[in-house]
């Protein structure tokens, strides 16, 4: 209890000193350069220990963010650590803390292993055997509380015409008057780091301008070495219907190159209802009472 205290009390400290932004960032790239130039480096995973074994870089050790402060470790002078680079852990301010400790000297992977399986060739350990597609959610309330880019990428079926919705009311009877906003266009426009995609489509094409173009990735090989730094992919995250099931969209996003994938945890309902109670990321079920999960069915894309 005390160890956490004193971790809690030396990060806070750091982080009101602003020394939570000075620890340095490696791009994947980079660190790609390193491995294979032989140059010792100690990689730490900071993922749960089952995300760990789902895949990580080659050689990395796997220490959870919820305890790596609290560890007796000796000092390491070559540390690279990494997330998932889906924004849950703030990465910066662990690194910034460990590298207090004499004798230490770390660097954060910049875009976590996201950006690292993004990275064209790189390696990456992976269980045997074949495996659903992991999808993994984030709550309305971290959505809300992100300060990095994110793009809305709205999977929803396309809401009828107010031509239809009128013409389709009975004899006599006043058509349902259409919503003055859409909530999740309207969540969007809030904040100024949210860009808004309507459909796959859409986004494919303005995927570019939004971020990274993952057909063009840098290779990790030795040609590489001339090349600039691979930008970090953003992060995309799908909204759609509570009922709909999106493994089958995150997996073709995950073949065409776009890494950094989440879905929003209730669809759309969460943005119209604020979010309810439960907060961070999750994979697979959510406990009772939190907010409802697709049901395992198969879907086709969305045009």
């Amino acid at each position: 209890m005390t160890r956490n205290l004193t971790s809690h009390v030396l990060r806070a400290a750091l982080l009101l000193a602003g020394l939570s932004t000075m620890s340095r960032a490696i791009t994947a790239t980079e660190l790609s350069r390193k491995l294979q130039a032989g140059e010792v480096v100690q990689l730490i995973d900071l993922r749960s220990q089952n995300r760990y074994e789902l895949g990580t870089i080659p050689g990395a050790m796997n220490i959870p963010a919820a305890v790596i402060e609290t560890k007796k470790l000796p000092p390491l002078s070559a540390v690279v650590l990494f997330d998932d680079g889906m924004a849950g852990v703030d990465v910066g301010a662990i690194a910034a803390s460990l590298n207090q400790r004499p004798g230490w000297k770390v660097e954060v992977l910049e875009g976590g292993f996201a950006a690292w399986k993004a990275l064209s060739g790189a390696p990456q350990t992976s269980p045997a055997g074949l495996r659903s597609e992991d999808v993994q959610h984030i709550t309305y309330e971290d959505l809300a509380g992100l300060k990095e880019k994110v793009v809305l990428l709205d999977l929803r079926p396309a809401a009828p015409p107010a031509s239809t919705v009128k013409s389709l009311a009975k004899p006599g009877q006043q058509p349902a008057a259409a919503p003055q906003k859409e909530p999740v266009s309207d969540f969007c426009g809030k904040a100024g780091n949210r860009t808004y995609q309507r459909g796959l489509a859409e986004f494919r094409k303005n995927y570019k301008a939004a971020g990274t173009n993952p057909g063009k990735s840098v290779k990790s090989d030795r040609s590489a070495k001339s090349a600039p730094p691979q930008a970090v992919p953003p992060l995309v995250v799908l909204v759609d219907t509570v009922e709909s099931d999106n493994r089958e969209t995150v997996r073709r996003l995950h073949a065409e190159g776009y890494s950094r994938i989440l879905v929003l945890a209730g669809g759309d309902e969460s943005i119209q209802l604020e979010g309810r109670r439960g907060k961070g990321r999750i994979s697979g079920t959510l406990g009772q009472g939190e907010l409802k999960v697709p049901p395992s069915q198969p879907q086709t894309d969305k045009p």
